[in-house]
């Protein structure tokens, strides 16, 4: 499988609980103290702001999904530096492209943002990789104590430190080789940082690949030592190193030889590489040393682009090599694998969906269910497109409920299932959806905030859902739990507490509605369109808009959705054409009414057909179009 082995378990879920219900040969006692450790720990780590203002849980939970592929299992010194290589060329993927950040709505960072978001992560992983470290001496300690056993906790807690060291030193990387930042400035962002040349460096992966496969790498040189003239021929999308001398292949089929320049030398193994090895995760799928759960890792999306871009570059530039390399290779790996045509397709979707290529997406979707109608993902996927993209509702709960049939215990489809049916305001069918979800997963906290949204929706009454997702951590069901008085015993006051008031227009048809609870205004207020139809509904707290806005348009279409925290809008907002399609999405990051400097606003604007229009940001006064 080569060295990609570690991607066979990648973001399968795991509860470091498991470790402590399970029987094993330690001691109860011991086990008990391991899990106050943990405890303590985690609780430290969600006390401790990230620099920005945010827990490190958010930094902390990404450790944990990357110490779920079981990569290690051990602090492996070659692993943790391939990784720190492979960390610091993600990075420059996202911060240096010139198609932006594909993980943050393809942002593109000036020299300020990359600066913040390498600080970020080195002040962050640096915190949790210390805080693991100290961990793990009071875990080893105890365990010393308790007559020297073996903890099967030791080998997530190794993995958990191995991550975060390789995060941590790939930032450090990219901070020191990119954007030329001191290390007296690393020193002060991660006081336990170690200067170290080959912790910073790295190893490159492709090296140990390259002498399994018998691939000769020639000597290379990175695109920051190159001179700007240098660099000028180089394809924006190919952030790798760049052969030292051409090179010369041949095309065995007629004997002729072809001459690659150092550039294209330099492409073409990279896409040879990405090709054997996208080609060998398939077979390692299909007889079943792998999981399919690899084919959605990131660095497996990665390695799929730039295997199609090397493609297009290379038919551009120079077709003989493209054909010398593709001819067989590409047949064998990707074109002919009948039996795993649908995880090509599927992933080949996956990427253009991340990419925002919808109709592409949608289009890959179909093709991997054409080829295999029982891969549920595919269903799944295309029914989130229906959903929150072309907005045809009925054809994502097609998908969902196909998906169903085949996955009747994936959590996740029901929910997503009674989201829609709750935006078609088939209320029984959603609580429904919901409730299955919640007996899947009776911590699934979205499940119970969306269920008590459809029950109060239907006229029920939604405080125990309200309580439990606030139990869970849902903040905003706290405030309508208080809200709607669910703290009342048995509501006995509810009445004396709330007004509703009705207005008419001058024909004496309802105009409006507004429940009362208390002064200031709190409560919800209607307003209706003059056939009848619900316009508008508000969450009122304390005066101030809190939570949804929505608006529908006299067909009963939701047109705008708006989420406010005291007045002023916050997070995702959507609009809809009068259709029902996805017209625009804006992402109110940080926002102050009526001071541009202050605001920080992306906005992307939709065609009928979901294909992306254009797109927008307001950065603290620059406003940046594309």
């Amino acid at each position: 499988m080569g060295i990609f082995r570690w991607f066979l378990k990648l973001y399968k879920e795991y509860n470091i609980q498991k470790d402590f219900n399970k029987e094993t040969t330690s001691n109860v006692d011991v086990n008990i103290k391991i899990k106050e450790f943990y405890q303590l720990f985690e609780k430290e780590i969600s006390e401790t702001d990230d620099s920005n203002g945010e827990s490190l849980t958010y930094w902390y939970d990404i450790i944990k999904g990357r110490a779920k592929s079981d990569l290690l299992g051990r602090k492996d010194d070659e692993k943790i530096l391939e990784l720190i290589h492979g960390h610091a060329d993600e990075y420059r993927n996202r911060l240096d492209s010139p198609e932006g950040d594909i993980y943050n709505h393809g942002t593109v960072h000036d020299d300020e943002s990359k600066v913040h978001f390498i600080k970020m992560r080195i002040f962050s992983f640096g915190r949790i990789y210390t805080s693991l470290l100290s961990l793990e001496k009071k875990i080893n300690d105890e365990l010393i104590n308790d007559g020297n056993k073996k903890h099967k906790i030791e080998s997530q807690l190794n993995s958990e430190i191995a991550h975060a060291k390789s995060s941590v030193y790939g930032a450090v990387k990219y901070a020191i080789i990119i954007i030329n930042i001191k290390k007296t400035k690393i020193k002060k962002w991660f006081p336990e940082f170690i200067d170290d040349e080959q912790l910073i460096q790295g190893i490159n992966p492709f090296d140990s690949i390259a002498k399994k496969h018998n691939i000769t790498l020639p000597s290379t040189t990175e695109q920051y030592e190159l001179s700007e003239e240098e660099k000028d021929n180089i394809p924006e999308w190919y952030t790798g190193s760049i052969n030292e001398e051409g090179s010369v292949i041949r095309d065995e089929e007629t004997g002729k030889e072809i001459k690659l320049n150092p550039i294209e030398t330099s492409i073409y193994n990279l896409t040879k590489m990405n090709n054997l090895l996208i080609g060998n995760m398939q077979k390692d799928i299909e007889s079943g040393k792998a999981d399919k759960i690899i084919l959605e890792a990131p660095i497996y999306h990665n390695m799929l682009n730039q295997l199609n871009q090397g493609k297009t570059w290379l038919k551009e530039n120079n077709l003989e090599a493209y054909k010398v390399l593709f001819t067989d290779l590409e047949d064998n790996n990707i074109e002919s694998s009948n039996s795993n045509n649908e995880s090509t397709h599927y992933q080949i979707a996956s990427g253009y969906e991340e990419s925002g290529e919808y109709k592409l997406a949608m289009e890959h979707y179909t093709k991997s269910i054409e080829k295999n109608p029982n891969h549920s993902d595919s269903y799944v996927n295309r029914g989130r497109i229906y959903d929150e993209v072309t907005g045809q509702l009925q054809l994502a709960i097609d998908d969902y409920t196909k998906a169903i049939n085949i996955d009747p215990d994936d959590v996740l489809i029901y929910y997503n299932r009674g989201i829609v049916f709750t935006k078609l305001k088939r209320y029984d069918d959603g609580i429904k959806d919901f409730t299955k979800a919640i007996e899947i997963d009776p911590n699934y906290a979205s499940a119970y905030k969306n269920r008590g949204f459809a029950k109060q929706k239907a006229g029920m009454d939604a405080c125990s859902d309200w309580k439990k997702a606030c139990s869970l951590g849902i903040e905003e069901c706290c405030i309508w739990y208080e809200e709607d008085n669910c703290g009342d015993i048995n509501n006995q006051n509810k009445s004396n507490k709330s007004e509703l008031r009705v207005a008419f227009n001058e024909t004496d048809v309802i105009e409006g509605v507004t429940h009362y609870k208390g002064n200031p205004l709190a409560g919800i207020v209607y307003s209706l369109h003059d056939n009848g139809e619900l316009k508008e509904e508000i969450r009122m707290i304390a005066g101030y808009r809190n939570g949804l806005h929505e608006t529908w348009n006299e067909n009963g279409q939701l047109i705008v959705c708006i989420n406010f925290k005291s007045g002023i809008p916050c997070g995702i907002s959507k609009s809809y054409y009068d259709t029902g399609e996805l017209k625009a999405e804006t992402n109110f990051i940080d926002f102050v009414p009526g001071d541009d400097d202050s605001s920080h606003i992306i906005t992307i604007n939709y065609l009928k057909n979901g294909e992306l229009k254009d797109k927008a940001e307001l950065k603290y006064g620059e406003v940046i179009k594309s």
